[in-house]
């Protein structure tokens, strides 16, 4: 078993908040300024994220869905760059190419991604390979939701990564409906996970909203992967507070947003620490204004950022000059 110290619950912490005020950023001026990207809202699910990354070595691979901000952010890459991405200026990881939903950051080993739900699946296999190859030590985790379990290339990957013994983690955020689509008319099985024994691997069901669990069962199976183990399907049960994307109408009925409410992680995780007397509410409440002030800052450097120019379209696609295009 996992051991969780003092150290790292307030860290573990610290990230829920980070991100959760990040979110609630996210939404209040995408409804007030009309953000360029189109928000699709994590919040109530960033224990995933938090959990599944915290422990992670520097140079362990990430492959994101559009969901997974968390991930980035407890990896590390800066909230500048990301707001950059967001309002499509330069600062960003992209210079304004993309959003942040599939970007990529080769230096804390973020893998950008396609926008195709599953396609990024066979992708972490990919990279779980070369780390077999090159024997790295490095871990790839692949983060997607119940809908991307269902496509063609889930299995592909699965299968293949379990033949080879990859070391790949598959973490499925089963936030209960896939778009407007409930997890029960889409899935003939209570949980994903079981699916992992026709292929010979460990599958897991765990509590997506309780960061602690998932930061114990990530790094188990993190370990048992860079012992040459092979990978393991990690099945986050868990429940997105917001509707699919901010352009949609709710379609869920109020009795089921009420229920996930009370299962929030971040008051779920106030709670433990008040109980275990490892922060007090004032301690908190620094740490939210913390978090408050470097969230505006940096949406305010996005936004005030300078569009890119023409000329930056070329650049980091062609070989050298591109005169001939640009004429």
């Amino acid at each position: 078993m996992v051991t969780i110290s003092r150290e790292d619950k307030i860290g573990l912490y610290r990230q829920l908040v980070l991100n959760r005020i990040f979110e609630e950023k996210t939404i209040e001026l995408y409804r007030l300024e009309g953000i360029p990207e189109l928000p699709h809202s994590n919040l109530g699910e960033e224990a995933i994220g938090v959990g599944s990354c915290y422990g992670l070595n520097a140079d362990d691979y990430v492959v994101p869905d559009l969901r997974i901000r968390p991930a980035l952010i407890t990896k590390g890459v800066p909230l500048n760059e990301i707001c950059a991405d967001m309002y499509g200026r330069l600062g960003g990881t992209t210079n304004g190419r993309a959003t942040s939903h599939h970007m990529g950051y080769p230096s804390l080993g973020v893998v950008g991604t396609s926008g195709i739900i599953g396609g990024h699946l066979t992708i972490s296999a990919g990279f779980g390979m070369a780390s077999k190859i090159r024997k790295d030590k490095r871990v790839t985790l692949c983060f997607f939701g119940d809908g991307g379990s269902n496509r063609g290339d889930f299995h592909t990957s699965i299968n293949f990564a379990s033949l080879k013994k990859l070391p790949v983690l598959y973490i499925i955020s089963n936030n209960q409906y896939a778009e407007g689509m409930p997890v029960e008319s889409h899935i003939s099985i209570k949980d994903i996970a079981d699916r992992a024994a026709g292929y010979s691997m460990p599958g897991k069901v765990i509590d997506g909203n309780d960061v602690l669990e998932v930061y114990r069962e990530v790094q188990d199976s993190v370990e048992r992967a860079r012992n040459g183990e092979g990978p393991t399907l990690i099945e986050c049960k868990t429940f997105r507070l917001r509707p699919h994307c901010e352009a949609h109408p709710e379609t869920r009925s109020q009795e089921e947003l009420d229920e996930a409410w009370k299962h929030d992680p971040v008051p779920r995780m106030e709670k433990h620490l008040l109980h275990e007397k490892i922060l007090t509410e004032s301690e908190m409440g620094d740490i939210r204004k913390e978090y408050t002030r470097q969230v505006d800052e940096a949406f305010e450097f996005g936004k005030s950022a300078p569009y890119p120019p023409v000329e930056e379209l070329y650049n980091s696609v062609y070989d050298g000059e591109a005169e001939w295009v640009r004429s």
